[in-house]
């Protein structure tokens, strides 16, 4: 275990009980809340339940979760999703639990439990498969972005899955089913994991659909459509 001083947006923060071996780790700030990190970047932050020891400990089991996640010797890219309930939002990787949302942790973050758990678990993404806010190939394709309404939730995609509304995934004419694609927008820079599981969209001038999740971590479930740049992630684990 080992504690250091590191910089963190401006100020100097203390660093504690760091597993020096682990991918991710718990960094404790000194307002008592408790950050997951991996590599450096902030994934998500525990400031629930009130008592200092039960956040620490929700803190490190998280921790514990996410380095199994990274471990695990996947033989196929896995569906990041969401689930609602009553009382908070939980987070997966396919049927294994990685965080949850509760709706005082969400008002601390001025959002809602739904909005955060998309973002804490799309960053989860983009560590999982290596992307750290860069892009990865030199081939790229541009178009516009469009979402699948809310009504598709249930129903049967072209690959047979149940079509998800909270879950990363995305529509298709060509790209072979289960390519991982990181979606950037153009207009704000913002970024995306999908994992193509359906054809379409077979509106002229489309070139993606989007499942609701995906739609609202790029911020385009407003307007409908967006200009996106596509660049296919090599599954390499």
């Amino acid at each position: 275990m080992i504690g250091i001083l590191l910089p963190f947006v401006g100020s100097m923060w203390w660093i504690g009980a760091i597993e020096a071996k682990s991918r991710v780790y718990v960094v404790s700030w000194r307002d008592e809340t408790f950050a997951v990190v991996s590599n450096g970047q902030t994934l998500l932050t525990v400031r629930y339940p009130e008592e200092k020891k039960a956040r620490k400990e929700r803190a490190e089991e998280i921790v514990r979760r996410l380095n199994r996640l990274f471990e695990y010797p996947f033989r196929e890219p896995p569906t990041f999703r969401v689930e609602k309930k009553k009382d908070r939002v939980e987070a997966y990787c396919g049927e294994q639990l990685l965080f949850s949302v509760f709706r005082e942790e969400a008002l601390y973050n001025c959002s809602d439990p739904l909005n955060l758990a998309l973002l804490w678990l799309n960053r989860i993404q983009m560590e999982f498969y290596g992307i750290s806010g860069r892009g990865i190939t030199s081939s790229t394709i541009e178009g516009m972005a469009s979402w699948c309404n809310i009504r598709f939730h249930g129903r049967r995609t072209a690959l047979g899955e149940e079509h998800d509304a909270y879950a990363f995934t995305a529509a298709h004419r060509e790209l072979p089913f289960g390519s991982v694609v990181l979606v950037t927008s153009l207009e704000t820079g913002k970024k995306v994991i999908v994992r193509i599981n359906d054809r379409g969209p077979w509106r002229k001038g489309r070139l993606v659909d989007l499942s609701l999740a995906a739609a609202k971590v790029l911020g385009i479930q407003r307007d409908g459509v967006e200009k996106v740049r596509l660049e296919v992630i090599p599954w390499k684990r």
